[in-house]
Order: C-alpha cells, then structure tokens, then sequence
C-alpha cells in the first residue's frame, strides 16, 4: 500500500510539473502559490483531481483551477454542461482596434 501511495504521488507531481511547465512566470507565481494553500489542508490528490478536471478543454488558468478544487468541498459539486436546444443566431464579426471611431473625430465645416 505505501508503495501505491508513493506512485500515486510521483504521478500526482509528474501530473503538477508539466502544467507549470507549460505556464508563464506569472502563471506559475500564482499556481505555486495556490498549491500551497490547497497542500496545506488537503493531500496532495485533491488539488491533482482538481487540475485534471479544469485541464480538460486546454491549459487552464489558476482561477479556474481553484473554483474546480472548492466546489465539491463548498457542496455545490461538478456542474452539468448546458445543452442548448434551439439554434443559436449567426452574431456578426467583431471589429477590433478603433479606427472605425474616426469619422466622429472628423470636422464638417468650420471648426471655430
């Protein structure tokens, strides 16, 4: 059994080590600090469910990561996907920058 638990947790920190890998300097100030909270309290499997489960759809960030890990322990527990049943409208592109504010900066006339 002490065996399992030493895999489990080299697998639980193989599991913590490519995320931050993969993180920013910022990113990774603020996951290393957020692993210190939840180890303090918890084991270290907890917060390793937490960051496989917010990892599903791509890198996840540190607050998702910690929304995942509190909602069982605050008994609201995972949250279904919604299945939209109508079809949702076609939404026009959006324009980035503001250059199609200029026309208002334009002056007609005389500006005096």
């Amino acid at each position: 059994m002490l065996a399992m638990n030493g895999y489990m947790e080299s697998k639980n920190k193989v599991k913590w080590q490519t995320y931050l890998e993969q993180c920013t300097v910022h990113e990774k100030q603020q996951a290393l600090q957020l692993l210190s909270v939840f180890l303090k309290e918890h084991d270290f499997q907890t917060p390793t469910e937490a960051l496989r489960l917010a990892s599903e759809r791509g890198h996840p960030s540190v607050d998702s990561i910690k929304q995942i890990f509190y909602q069982p322990l605050n008994g609201r527990g995972q949250r279904k996907e919604i299945d939209v049943q109508k079809s949702l409208p076609d939404v026009p592109s959006a324009v980035r920058g503001l250059s199609h504010y200029d026309y208002l900066m334009e002056t007609r006339g005389d500006a005096g």
